[in-house]
């Protein structure tokens, strides 16, 4: 039963059609739990809390620095040095003391995940580090709890809504879209790389969209699908994924396993195979016959590759055209940078784990110079 004075603060809620009183009803029964207090976990917190999600749960480990108050908009020039999840929180309580709020000013990790977890109805994930990215994947998918991802790099973000249970089984995870892990020092942190302020605040509140529709059961929630954002050029980019048999040994398959999995080592060490240009062209130039080069850029995206033979399969169509890569000889995937290459090979790897496959170091960027010369 909804108070009036719990009415009138979501009567612009209720009044939308196909939202109404249930949808409030369960938003404000609801208990989700968000994993960072950083540029993702500020808005998430912030609109969930403003749009009556009654429990929630925040735990980061992190103190407020000088660096994050560009992006970070719950924090101000006096909270630096203290908690973010405990600074976090006050805010929110000040703002929407109807809230139910407990924030945990510590690391998610193996001892603790599961608790944290199964006492939730929702995790959203605003960490920004592999371990905890596949960690807690894995202990949504042990716990059968849904998890709303969200990820940004330099001028890119990405949002996803994994394990959602549907009436024919449940949609696919984090590890169906990335099955394994950059390699080490591959992808820097935002400090390393840097990060525009407002992006964050765009996917932040994408996923809290996405939260809410999953709560409320209004709309579609973006399952089987990874949204990718360029804010430069303002373009919108999806990835299909079905779900599909992970191949055994890539990720824990009971509670226990989980506890004992090595998730430093698994996230630390590349595991996808790459060659350079130069060791490319070495074993090309022998035996051309046995590699198959395959452009995952999308189709407007320059330099074409027109001085070898090469089959164009964007990375957003890759599982759908398999049947295009030969399995028989040694496959390269190429791509812009070399980040998107990796992770079709993660792919392809997943659906032919005996097959051979590399990928492009460094993509097109690096190589286009040494291209040029050697071709």
């Amino acid at each position: 039963m909804i108070h009036n004075d719990t009415y009138q603060i979501y009567q612009r809620q209720i009044n939308l059609p196909g939202f109404g009183i249930e949808a409030q009803a369960r938003l404000l029964d609801a208990h989700v739990l968000i994993i960072g207090a950083g540029g993702l976990g500020c808005p998430i917190l912030q609109y969930l809390a403003a749009a009556g999600v009654g429990h929630i749960t925040l735990i980061d480990f992190d103190n407020v620095e000088q660096s994050n108050l560009h992006r970070q908009i719950l924090f101000g020039a006096a909270d630096v040095g203290q908690p973010k999840a405990i600074v976090a929180a006050e805010r929110i309580k000040v703002l929407h003391p109807h809230i139910h709020i407990v924030p945990i000013n510590a690391a998610i990790n193996q001892s603790n995940v599961f608790d944290l977890i199964e006492q939730v109805d929702l995790v959203i994930d605003g960490s920004d580090n592999f371990f905890t990215r596949y960690l807690v994947n894995d202990a949504c998918v042990l716990l059968n709890k849904p998890l709303i991802y969200g990820s940004i790099y330099r001028f890119e973000g990405q949002v996803g809504v994994f394990n959602l249970k549907l009436s024919d089984g449940n949609t696919s995870h984090y590890r169906h879209f990335f099955p394994l892990p950059p390699g080490k020092n591959e992808v820097p942190n935002c400090s390393e790389a840097g990060v525009i302020g407002v992006l964050p605040g765009m996917i932040g509140i994408m996923q809290a969209t996405e939260a809410i529709k999953v709560l409320t059961g209004i709309g579609k929630p973006l399952y089987n699908t990874l949204l990718t954002y360029d804010i430069l050029q303002n373009r919108w980019y999806e990835l299909n994924v079905l779900p599909y048999m992970i191949p055994p040994g890539y990720m824990p398959e009971t509670l226990d396993e989980l506890c004992s999995f090595s998730y430093p080592d698994f996230c630390s060490h590349s595991m996808i195979p790459e060659l350079s240009f130069e060791e490319f062209m070495q074993q090309y130039t022998r035996k051309p016959h046995k590699f198959q080069l395959i452009d995952v850029r999308e189709l407007h995206e320059l330099p074409p590759v027109s001085t070898l033979p090469c089959t164009q399969i964007p990375l957003s169509e890759l599982m759908n055209r398999m049947e295009e890569i030969s399995k028989d000889i040694s496959v390269i995937f190429i791509c812009q940078s070399g980040k998107r290459s990796r992770d079709a090979v993660g792919l392809y790897l997943s659906q032919r784990p005996k097959a051979v496959a590399y990928s492009l170091l460094g993509g097109i960027i690096q190589c286009t110079t040494l291209y040029n010369k050697a071709l």
